[in-house]
């Protein structure tokens, strides 16, 4: 009877663990209304890490750098995470000494994963296909952020955004920020422009001075 009790104690442990790394990465969320989302924790992420030194509010607050990379590079680190975090899972709801309430939550957990998953690889697509070269969706309980490969978003551009993750997330359009990929790229660009303009400001004025001499 010990050992069961410790097994199960383990077992408890590990899904606690699974699910603070799956909320510290991804909060869960289940298409449909607001009694379908899934958060097992309160505190849900309110910066998380994308990828090494980049953050979620880093992106949005344009105080981020992405690298032609970024995209394909966050979307491995995401699957990876997930796929740990599903095959811990189902190796839990496999085990049939474990505690039925603890088999339970980590089949909850996994579908929520997997809904999570689906739903942002296609309002990932439908964006790509409005004609955008590529787009991240992170979706937390009750909004949404959206990174999107694009040097500028028109307005009209930002609407079909926001109007694609309203509709397949059934989430406020007032609770989806986008931000784009080129925010720090803009600024580099006008530094660099403004410092050449200098340059041959500089030099005119020293070619004037010479002949002047």
């Amino acid at each position: 009877m010990n050992k069961i009790k410790k097994k199960n104690a383990v077992l408890v442990g590990l899904v606690t663990c699974l699910l603070v790394i799956s909320i510290a990465n991804y909060t869960l969320f289940y298409k449909g209304d607001s009694s379908s989302v899934a958060n097992v924790n309160n505190n849900e992420p309110s910066n998380a890490t994308l990828v090494s030194n980049i953050s979620e509010d880093d992106v949005l607050s344009g105080n981020a750098e992405l690298s032609d990379e970024f995209f394909s590079e966050y979307r491995l680190n995401r699957d990876k995470i997930r796929s740990q975090n599903l095959e811990a899972l189902q190796n839990i709801a496999k085990d049939s000494s474990a505690d039925k309430n603890i088999v339970k939550e980590a089949v909850e957990e996994s579908v929520a994963i997997s809904k999570l998953s689906e739903t942002e690889l296609v309002v990932e697509n439908l964006i790509k296909s409005k004609g955008f070269d590529d787009a991240i969706v992170i979706i937390h309980e009750g909004y949404a952020n959206v990174i999107v490969d694009a040097d500028e978003l028109s307005p009209a551009d930002a609407s079909k955004v926001q109007n694609i993750v309203n509709k397949e997330c059934k989430i406020d359009i007032s609770k989806i920020t986008i931000a784009t990929s080129n925010t720090k790229k803009d600024d580099k660009d006008d530094k660099t422009d403004t410092n050449e303009k200098t340059k041959e400001n500089t030099g005119e004025s020293s070619a004037s001075m010479n002949k002047s001499i």
